[in-house]
């Protein structure tokens, strides 16, 4: 039987890195367990809203994907995060920009839209006024986001070579 819905992901569209059959198959494994979950949210009766941000919480959770843990590092090899969510029938939307330490970029951005008056915070002060929010989780420690690929990445960038 096909449902009623469809849940379509993307993980991205930046260079290949370094891409062979494992990591190709990390991909597809990673992006299958984001679609898997989010699927499963519709499956029990919940709503579009909840479905994204569980599949995009599995893709900011992947080291793989230029999202939360495997987010590409800035110039001064700190990773600096934005996520929005938008409810089109509700005319709403929320959005973070220049986090650091939010493990869920669409979770709190997602908060920002149902919680407060407020459609984007931005950098240190969208922390702080988040760990306001009780719903909100613990902030974590940058070096979660640092992953051996983009480090690597930077490196290079910053010796000018590929």
């Amino acid at each position: 039987m096909n449902p009623d819905y469809s849940l379509i992901i993307h993980g991205g569209a930046g260079e290949n890195i370094m891409l062979n059959t494992h990591v190709t198959g990390v991909i597809e494994f990673a992006l299958q367990t984001a679609l898997t979950l989010g699927s499963k949210v519709l499956q029990q009766g919940g709503t579009s809203l909840d479905a994204v941000q569980r599949s995009v919480e599995a893709l900011e959770d992947c080291f793989i994907f230029n999202a939360g843990k495997g987010s590409v590092l800035n110039e001064k090899g700190k990773n600096e995060m934005e996520a929005t969510i938008i409810d089109g029938s509700a005319r709403r939307s929320g959005s973070v920009a220049c986090v650091q330490r939010v493990k869920n970029p669409i979770k709190a951005a997602r908060l920002i839209m149902e919680k407060t008056s407020h459609s984007l915070i931005v950098g240190d002060g969208a922390e702080e006024f988040l760990q306001g929010l009780e719903e909100m989780e613990k902030p974590v420690v940058p070096e979660y986001f640092l992953t051996d690929i983009r480090q690597k990445e930077l490196m290079a960038k910053q010796s000018g070579s590929k």
